[in-house]
């Protein structure tokens, strides 16, 4: 319980501002410039089609449903997804880090405890305060998402999900890198990475490239016009997040010390 508290101590700020600057962008987007959205339809589809082909794919415009709230939602998701992964990307790696950065991870795994056990409250600590700041997030989207008469549980629980995937991948980056110089900076590597990804998905809209697509596994989209998530991408989003927290764990608990 001691390592529990600890560690929520180390990571609750970080978590708190990025919650903070999610709620900040969700709300600024979906009730600030939606509203203008709606004003604008004309003028907005003529700026979207002068653009480039593909151009506007990449970044997540459907001309289709970009105009009603369901779809500008699944659209501000793409941005936010972004934000979401770097949040959960520093978490898992400033987690599963912090000892072999401060040459100190020799004095942890004398203690009496197991290393298997280590890496499981490191771990719960990380799932924990990702689920307590989307129960902050969940609470906005639903509001907001009443005002336009629109179910927005599913879609909101969006983020969440996403961000366990991310942070499944992010603490096996963690665990399995040589070194680890930067967290931010590897977590924004993570982060940009998959969205990369996700704009070379849309663009090519290569049917294999959306099995890569981390951000899309858990689409608003699918939820709103279906009423449930993709099964498959479902399914592929439950394998990353088992075989990357299970190699992880295989790794934390046999890999020899770093203690310089």
């Amino acid at each position: 319980m001691n390592i529990f508290i600890f560690e929520t101590k180390k990571q609750i700020l970080g978590v708190a501002l990025w919650t903070v600057a999610l709620l900040l962008v969700v709300w600024g987007l979906t009730v600030g410039v939606y509203p203008s959205f709606q004003s604008s339809i004309s003028s907005i589809k003529h700026m979207i089609e002068s653009f480039p082909a593909g151009f506007a794919a990449a970044f997540g415009v459907e001309m289709s449903n970009l105009f009603n709230f369901g779809g500008f939602y699944n659209f501000s998701f793409g941005y936010v997804s972004v934000m979401g992964a770097i949040m959960a990307a520093f978490l898992g790696i400033s987690l599963f880090s912090r000892e072999a950065r401060s040459k100190c991870e020799d004095f942890l795994l004398t203690k009496p405890i197991s290393r298997g056990t280590l890496f499981l409250i490191k771990f719960v600590v990380g799932i924990v305060l990702l689920c307590c700041a989307n129960i902050f997030y969940l609470i906005v989207v639903i509001v907001v998402g009443s005002a336009h008469n629109l179910s927005m549980f599913l879609p909101g629980l969006s983020l969440l999900l996403t961000q366990l995937v991310v942070y499944a991948v992010s603490i096996f980056c963690a665990i399995f890198a040589r070194k680890v110089r930067s967290v931010s900076g590897m977590a924004t590597v993570i982060g940009f990475g998959a969205f990369i990804i996700s704009a070379l998905s849309n663009m090519l809209n290569e049917p294999f490239m959306r099995y890569l697509d981390v951000l899309k596994y858990f689409e608003p989209a699918d939820v709103i016009a279906q009423g449930h998530y993709d099964f498959r991408f479902t399914f592929v989003a439950l394998c990353v997040f088992f075989a990357m927290t299970a190699s992880a764990y295989i790794r934390y608990t046999t890999r020899d010390t770093r203690s310089v």
